[in-house]
Formats: structure tokens, C-alpha cells, sequence
């Protein structure tokens, strides 16, 4: 689900979902060049290089209705970013202040659970957020399918 105003629409949503993922994407503009494609895209974004395809909305559409996974563009959410307290340095090149990292986040009863900050961007790392605050919803795929 595409959030806009992340910072208005924060207190709604902590009501509304009791957990979820939150991705803050590069701007759509910085996802495909030379021939690569970023790992992690806008679900809403459609690859303009046919052989590419968008891993995030797969995974998205794979998880089960109640796995909440939000997205929003990082460039226009920084103020709400800049108020979970993550490294500024880690978000932000210094010299000009422009976002140079993207982030996934997850929130469980409104408190900020975990963060994408120190690992990989891709899809690995979306997956551990979402089993992380979701382990209910992933437990039988770690029951062994047959007795030995």
C-alpha cells in the first residue's frame, strides 16, 4: 500500500495495524541503469527493461492478506524519517543533505521494532523484517513436511 504524508498518517495507521513493514524507497527515477535494476522497487513500478522484474511486488502479493507492508518514496518522507532517530549519517550524504540510502522499517504496537540500517537493500532483508514481526504467519514453513 502506497502512503503518502507518512508523518499525518502515522497515528491512523499504528490504530489501524497492530504491526507492519515499511519500505522508504529511492525516487522511482533512481531504480534502473545501464542494464541493472535495483533489487528493491515501488511495487507500483513497472521495469522498463523487459527482462527485469519487480521482486517486491512478487513478494508482496505471495504474503498473506494480514502482513501489512507499506511504501512510500524516502525523498519525500524525510522529516518523519529524521523522527524515528536513525543514524543521519547513514541516511544522508553530509556535504548536501540529499538521502543517499533508502530504508524498511517495522513498527509493532506503534514502537519501532527494527530497521533495514547496516544491512543489504534487497529482498532478503524485507523478508527477515516481515518474518520477524509476522512469525505466526511463516511457522509452517519451518515444520518439517515429513517424519523421519
Amino acid at each position: 500500500m502506497r502512503i503518502k504524508n507518512a508523518k499525518e498518517n502515522f497515528p491512523k495507521l499504528i490504530q489501524e495495524h497492530k504491526k507492519f513493514v515499511w519500505i522508504f524507497h529511492f525516487p522511482e527515477n533512481n531504480v534502473e541503469w545501464e542494464g541493472a535494476i535495483r533489487e528493491i522497487l515501488p511495487s507500483w513500478y513497472k521495469p522498463v527493461i523487459q527482462k527485469h522484474q519487480n521482486k517486491t511486488q512478487h513478494f508482496i502479493d505471495l504474503l498473506p492478506q494480514e502482513v501489512i507492508v507499506l511504501e512510500s518514496i524516502a525523498q519525500d518522507e524525510i522529516d518523519f524519517i529524521m523522527e524515528l532517530g536513525l543514524p543521519n549519517e547513514w541516511i544522508f550524504e553530509l556535504k548536501d543533505s540529499k538521502p543517499i540510502h533508502p530504508v524498511m522499517v517495522s513498527f509493532e504496537k506503534g514502537w519501532l521494532y527494527n530497521t533495514s540500517v547496516g544491512r543489504c537493500y534487497c529482498l532478503e532483508t524485507l523478508v527477515d523484517l516481515v518474518v520477524e514481526i509476522y512469525p505466526e504467519k511463516f511457522l509452517d514453513l519451518l515444520e518439517p513436511t515429513s517424519v523421519g
